[in-house]
């Protein structure tokens, strides 16, 4: 380490046991703004700073203004390493209010083909990477990586993408035979090894028993990975691709508090028949899965599900009492099913 670097470093207090990761090092320029009273300080090292010694760095300014930046030149980088950064980053974004949620962006950079890109899979997602994509090519840049980091949006693949991944949790069930032992087909994953059938549980439609309590549709409000809700079914929509063995059912439901389309995947002739069998108009279903905003239902939130069985409901026979009847005046819509 140089002398310039070495008491740079003891100036703002830098944790010593730190030093010895910068002993190649040289501090090559400190760039003084004296308008708005700014430092960028540029540094040579060997490898990309660890990520904890990057945050000691930044959080140290001592002597110096809040407006302190660091500028790396790295001599050895490897690029495995870029991805880590990317929490510690949007941490730093939310506390400037720049973000609110930072698991909308968390899965957003991908490391492939050598370089990083931030993957949109629809027009919000694009639309909301783009308005941060400065900050993280800025970020990006100072701390040694100097190629762009484009958005890219892959509008185009989502509905493949998203039916190959249910598919590799769709429930096969199994065939009651009795005295007979019949081999299992194999089935494959997009990788081309063999994946296991999923067997369904008694008394379930699709997957496994939910014993998780529903919230009410009107409280779906944005993405989740684990969601249960009850309701019935007051409409369905099929979809069977004419080129492979995919198909989507598509359950519109609801609890009178609001309404949700549901998707069902499935891949298998016999499998589809019984599912739409089961899965009829007016029947009260519990169902686990996970939401997310679908561009190809025009950006509404669906319920993708995992789980899904028959329940009890008793029907709430509604009165009207009142000396002067009430009128209605709600309009229907596709997902309308609401008293109003």
């Amino acid at each position: 380490m140089d002398s310039k670097l070495n008491l740079f470093l003891e100036k703002i207090n830098l944790n010593k046991d730190y030093f010895d990761f910068f002993k190649n090092s040289t501090l090559d320029k400190i760039v003084v703004n004296k308008n708005n009273k700014s430092f960028l300080v540029k540094i040579t090292i060997d490898n990309y700073l660890p990520k904890d010694i990057l945050s000691n760095l930044v959080e140290n300014k001592s002597l110096f203004s809040d407006d302190l930046t660091y500028n790396f030149t790295v001599r050895n980088p490897d690029n495995n390493m870029l991805l880590d950064y990317y929490p510690y980053f949007l941490d730093i974004l939310k506390s400037k209010d720049k973000i609110k949620l930072i698991d909308v962006y968390k899965d957003s950079l991908v490391y492939e083909s050598d370089t990083l890109r931030l993957i949109a899979y629809n027009k919000k997602e694009e639309e909301r990477l783009k308005e941060i994509s400065n900050d993280i090519n800025n970020f990006y840049h100072n701390i040694g990586f100097h190629d762009y980091i484009p958005v890219i949006l892959r509008e185009d693949n989502l509905i493949e993408e998203e039916i190959s991944n249910e598919l590799s949790n769709v429930t096969i069930p199994e065939p009651i035979k009795k005295d007979v032992i019949k081999e299992e087909p194999k089935r494959y994953n997009n990788s081309g090894t063999p994946r296991r059938r999923k067997s369904t549980d008694e008394g379930c439609i699709l997957g496994k028993t939910i014993d998780s309590d529903p919230i009410k549709m009107s409280l779906l409000l944005g993405e989740d990975n684990d969601v249960t809700v009850e309701g019935y079914i007051f409409g369905t929509d099929y979809f069977e691709s004419s080129k492979t063995n995919f198909k989507i059912i598509t359950l519109k439901i609801t609890d009178e508090t609001d309404s949700i389309a549901c998707k069902v995947f499935c891949n298998e002739d016999e499998e589809y028949a019984r599912l739409c069998k089961a899965l009829k108009v007016g029947t009260w279903l519990k169902i686990r899965g996970y939401t997310k905003i679908d561009n190809f239902s025009k950006d509404e939130l669906v319920l993708n599900a995992r789980d899904i069985m028959p329940v009890e409901h008793e029907e709430e026979e509604i009165t009207d009492e009142a000396k002067e009847k009430r009128v209605e005046l709600h309009a229907h819509t596709m997902m309308s099913q609401m008293d109003g």
